[in-house]
């Protein structure tokens, strides 16, 4: 039976748990779904970038960020500005730059992978095989409202029964269908993941 969520590193907080358990409920137990929680990789750079989930689903690959946040969240797409709080980068910039680097390495893992599965010349390449990561915040707090403007919101996301918060459902990740004509090597996606060796969160409490 094919495991379909990989908890590297079990959360050492809560409300990310809470969070986790909410996705990993509703992830459907059918092909090509799969996830990988907190974990961290290392780049072709020598960075270390900490993940709190990745999603393979029937459009892709998708990492996501988790915030707990509560209360009016306004701002840009750049920047955040929440009630009590010092404003902030935008999570989801940070997720793109670590979808881009992870993006990086998957594909120079499966060049490798795949030259010992076979030595054909025509098997896939790894831009036909590794997705394009698409970055997202889940913002599971079941009292936030984000009155950030129409573009600023896309790629977050909120509880499936959180419809007063003005972003969309979780789910929508689940509901998506790929492009035409594209296809989503799911074995190759989880054999090259497992490959480049993600490793635990080193993280500590207050951290």
């Amino acid at each position: 039976m094919v495991d379909r969520w990989v908890e590297v590193t079990p959360s050492q907080f809560p409300h990310e748990a809470e969070g986790l358990r909410v996705i990993r409920d509703l992830l459907p137990a059918e092909p090509p779904f799969r996830a990988w929680s907190n974990f961290e990789f290392r780049d072709d750079h020598g960075v270390w970038s900490e993940v709190d989930l990745l999603v393979l689903a029937r459009d892709g690959l998708h990492l996501l960020e988790l915030k707990y946040y509560s209360g009016r969240l306004r701002g840009t797409d750049q920047r955040w500005l929440r009630d009590g709080h010092r404003a902030e980068d935008s999570p989801l910039m940070l997720a793109n730059q670590k979808a881009k680097r992870l993006r990086s390495k998957l594909k120079a893992a499966f060049d490798d992978w795949a030259r010992r599965q076979s030595d054909d010349p025509g098997r896939p390449k790894a831009n036909e095989v590794i997705p394009f990561i698409r970055p997202g915040v889940f913002l599971h707090h079941p009292n936030l409202v984000c009155e950030l403007h129409e573009v600023a919101r896309r790629d977050l996301y909120c509880l499936p029964e959180a419809t007063s918060s003005g972003l969309d459902p979780i789910t929508d990740i689940f509901d998506r269908l790929p492009r035409p004509g594209t296809r989503i090597h799911e074995t190759a996606i989880a054999s090259v993941i497992k490959l480049i060796g993600l490793r635990a969160h080193q993280r500590e409490i207050g951290a």
